[in-house]
């Protein structure tokens, strides 16, 4: 489980530099005074991120930021006109010095927006705050090259790191590791070996020089530091002036031709751009690709529409004589930035037809029908009149995985061949699998089939699903591929047959009607997946999702605020024919779902009982998962809350009625939680009634069918254990917890003090060891084992100090052939913990502090000598921030100690 006292130290960020590429600190102080930390309230939630100065203007200063950081719920229906009316209504508060005692803080309004790029300006008023920071020095135009240092300046976690006033600002050091063109060589994204965390979003990334070289965007989910960064050339183009975003409507006439009107938002916070030029040609389908706008302006078919500018909004609009083929358009700003627009190339079937897909209660046109599945499950229109239905399978072997292929195809009576497929994937012992690299594979296999060339390769979506869209030449012939990767699952549309047909409407009708289906299922498990009134619909239309905000910590419900008992379900869950989870002998399940997440443990008071539970929904694709959870304790007759874990602002309250408590829980899951119902039983005494149930709704993807559950089988739930993703948060997995010997001590252990980063262990079972009531951690027993003529830590004890006695945790792992003890002086304790790990954690350096009062003077300190392997891999630091370590957790399996980790004094102890 990710804690504040790991966030702390994410930032420190591995690779040692050479003396010549350190920054130096005058240059630090300029890029913190220039960094501010901006605090964004819309009407629906409340975010935050990073941001900088860039310009000075007569009447303020100017900064930037990303975009999702001023319109966290971006959608792309959304016109330019309504996203600025939208971010314009978000009350946007720019602190600078955050943290420090010169903090202060002004109002700020949006001047400019890219989604594309994530980036936009802000400006800040001088008459709102007198002294404006200086700009911070950038430079798009600055060579760079792999392994060059640079520096993150910024505010991971926003104001979950502060402590009174605004978070103070952390600085992070990395190397660029990637360097990513685009098509035209133009550099597009910058990665370097760092991670950047929540809340860096919009922060500078400088070189040793100080010179902002770009812009904090996003890490790469379920990766170990890997962070993006946009160069800074975007920046300086936004700031000159330039088209930010383009949005095209099409509308066909009765005349066969084509209406397309134009919507852009202008970018011009210093006011240069006067005017703006769209170019547009029309071309055949699957005609080479163009390169630039140069290309596109040279053909003899390209046009100019010109733009009308009012403000920030542009519009036009024009007529293309055609209904097929594709449109390609850019446009070029007069006045402002040199940089024109990114070609934009559509098929204009598509872009007349709609990408979105048909209605749940759509039907055939005339002259067409559904062709299902043999499944059942996957649906799509054909021509009526059609050869017969074959349905076959095959295999397709990528690298380390195979793919199955279940194939249903039919040719239609004009000319075209029409397939519907899904694909599923088998991987290799220990492999993950890699959906975009499985979808390059499945195209490739398909045009070496065809003994063909893909050509275009664009973004749609299949039913609700976004995916991609490959366009296939082979000989005379077209074949266009709609494909979209869920999880293990691949869903696959093909078209073939003549261009103009597979182009055309023909063609594009068959590629939007996909459609999946609710499985059959038993009557006696049937899922009521909702709220009365609120059934979700097994194709819902695509929607975006809501900013999610984190669930409240643990308190007391506020009188007044309790939530009111669930109803139960009309149709209950058979229970007798759903399969329980394991109940273990420490007195906890095991845990369903969460895969190789963190595990965290929550307990209600003494004495109580859990009696709800609030329930965060969130989406994946467009169903909902559970990503959100908070039991509801009852104790004395008095309910609180635990501690949330995870996001949501779809959060469900269930509650047992008068005189019944939580007994179970029913879930469906993969890698995450698919969806739940709770299951309540009424209280007999000091015990629950099995006979006695009823159940709450199912709340979660309705494509579920709950199968397991996870029961006490009638002791009273005393807590939960479960797991929550290192990175975004998501509470993942689910257990239940009942009252035994070893959850009293569990208890204590679990609930003092926070927990570092742990590394190593995999999915082995987490340990936590606490010392005694006012006890230090220091020192370490190491077991160590000798393999491949080198020591690995295999074994771990801890040795406390409390007043003057010394005591020892547990022994964690005991196949080891020799002990080596790691412990401090007298009147010093550990302090943090430089680890070397892979899939264990294999060796470690102490650094000790002096102990003074209940804390620990950072002056006074020193370091042991490294113990276990000492292998050229970068360490990690496990600290406290200062604050006193106060016991350790780890993984262990049957023989070793795997993982390592610190519990670290939490500042209300």
């Amino acid at each position: 489980m990710r804690t504040l006292a790991s966030t702390l130290i994410v930032l420190v960020i591995a690779g040692a530099a050479a003396s010549q590429d350190a920054i130096k600190a005058e240059k630090v102080q300029e890029v913190k005074a220039g960094s501010v930390f901006i605090r964004n309230q819309t009407e629906d939630a409340r975010s935050s991120g990073s941001g900088f100065v860039i310009a000075s203007v007569a009447d303020g200063c100017l900064l930037c930021t990303n975009a999702h950081v001023v319109t966290p719920d971006f959608s792309e229906k959304q016109s330019p006109s309504q996203l600025l009316a939208k971010a314009g209504k978000s009350k946007l508060t720019i602190v600078f010095d955050s943290g420090l005692a010169t903090e202060r803080s002004a109002p700020a309004e949006l001047v400019s927006i890219d989604p594309t790029t994530d980036l936009a300006i802000l400006k800040v008023k001088s008459t709102d705050l007198k002294n404006l920071p200086k700009p911070l020095k950038i430079d798009g135009a600055k060579v760079l090259s792999e392994t060059a240092t640079v520096y993150s300046f910024g505010f991971p976690l926003g104001d979950r790191l502060s402590t009174g006033k605004g978070p103070a600002i952390t600085v992070g050091k990395a190397s660029v590791s990637s360097l990513r063109t685009d098509d035209q060589g133009k550099l597009a994204t910058i990665q370097i070996d760092g991670s950047l965390n929540p809340g860096n979003s919009g922060g500078p990334v400088v070189d040793a020089d100080g010179t902002v070289i770009g812009v904090a965007v996003a890490i790469a989910r379920d990766s170990q530091g890997i962070g993006f960064v946009i160069p800074v050339a975007e920046v300086q183009s936004l700031l000159a002036g330039r088209v930010a975003m383009l949005q095209a409507e099409y509308q066909k006439q009765n005349d066969g031709k084509v209406k397309v009107l134009f919507e852009a938002h202008i970018s011009n916070p210093l006011g240069k751009v006067t005017a703006a030029n769209l170019f547009h040609a029309w071309m055949e389908s699957g005609a080479e690709k163009l390169k630039g706008s140069s290309d596109l302006r040279q053909l003899a078919e390209s046009k100019i529409a010109v733009l009308k500018v009012e403000g920030p909004i542009a519009k036009g609009e024009f007529t293309v004589e055609k209904s097929a083929g594709q449109l390609a358009y850019c446009v070029v700003p007069i006045g402002g930035s040199t940089a024109t627009g990114p070609i934009t190339v559509v098929a204009l079937a598509r872009a007349v037809n709609g990408k979105q897909g048909i209605g749940e209660d759509d039907k055939p046109p005339t002259g067409w029908k559904e062709m299902f599945s043999k499944s059942g499950f996957l649906s799509c229109w054909v021509p009526e009149k059609s050869s017969k239905q074959l349905d076959n399978s095959r295999t397709i072997r990528g690298t380390g995985v195979t793919i199955s292929m279940n194939s249903t195809q039919t040719t239609g009576d004009n000319g075209l061949i029409y397939y519907m497929e899904q694909a599923s994937f088998v991987a290799g012992a220990g492999r993950r699998i890699d959906t975009r690299a499985l979808r390059d594979t499945v195209i490739k296999s398909f045009a070496e089939e065809m003994k063909g060339r893909i050509v275009e390769e664009v973004d749609v979506k299949l039913g609700p699903l976004p995916g991609k869209e490959y366009t296939i030449k082979f000989g005379q012939k077209t074949a266009m591929v709609r494909m979209v990767a869920a999880g293990s699952v691949m869903y696959i549309l093909q078209v073939q047959g003549p261009t103009d047909k597979v182009a055309g409407e023909e063609g594009e009708l068959f590629l939007n009607s996909f459609r999946m289906h609710k499985p059959k299922r038993p009557d006696s498990v049937a899922v009521k997946p909702t709220d009365p009134g609120t059934t979700t619909p097994p194709n819902p239309k695509p929607t975006v999702p809501k900013p999610t905000t984190p669930l409240p910590p643990a308190q007391t419900i506020p009188a007044g605020a309790i939530p009111k008992p669930t109803e139960a379900a009309a149709q209950p869950q058979d229970l007798a024919r759903i399969r329980s989870v394991k109940m273990l002998p420490s007195g906890e399940s095991e845990i369903v779902g969460g895969g190789f997440d963190p595990v965290f443990k929550d307990f209600g008071p003494a004495e109580g009982m859990m009696v709800g539970m609030q329930i965060g929904l969130g989406k994946f694709f467009n169903y909902d998962i559970v990503v959100a959870m908070r039991p509801i304790y009852r104790a004395a007759g008095k309910e609180s809350f635990g501690t949330g874990r995870g996001m949501s602002n779809d959060i469900k309250t269930v509650m047992a009625k008068e005189g019944y408590a939580v007994g179970g829980v029913l879930t469906a899951s993969g890698l995450g939680l698919d969806g739940l119902a709770v299951v309540f039983m009424k209280i007999d005494g000091d015990k629950l009634d099995p006979r006695d149930t009823y159940q709450s709704p199912y709340y979660g993807n309705p494509m579920k069918v709950p199968d397991r559950l996870v029961t006490g089988n009638g002791l009273p739930i005393v807590g939960i254990v479960g797991k929550q993703h290192a990175t975004s948060f998501n509470f993942t997995g689910i257990g239940l917890m009942i009252e035994t010997p070893e959850t009293a001590a569990a208890r204590r252990a679990w609930g003092t003090g926070l927990s570092t980063e742990l590394l190593g262990g995999v999915n082995d079972p987490v340990y936590r060891d606490i010392a005694p009531e006012g006890g230090f951690l220091i020192g370490l027993e190491v077991g160590l084992k000798n393999e491949r003529n080198m020591d690995y830590i295999r074994g771990m004890k801890p040795i406390y100090l409390t007043g003057d006695q010394e005591s020892t945790g547990q022994q964690y792992g005991t196949a080891f052939d020799k002990t080596v003890t790691v412990k401090a002086k007298p009147g010093y304790a550990i302090a943090s913990v430089s680890v070397i790990s892979g899939l264990r954690a294999d060796g470690f350096m102490v650094t000790f502090m002096k102990i003074e009062g209940t804390g620990l003077n950072p002056k006074e300190s020193y370091t042991s000598e490294w113990v276990g392997a000492s292998e050229r891999k970068q360490p990690k630091v496990l600290t406290g921030g200062g604050r006193p370590i106060i016991g350790i957790t780890g993984k262990q399996n049957d023989r070793e100690n795997t993982g390592f980790g610190l519990i670290v004094q939490s500042a209300k102890n």
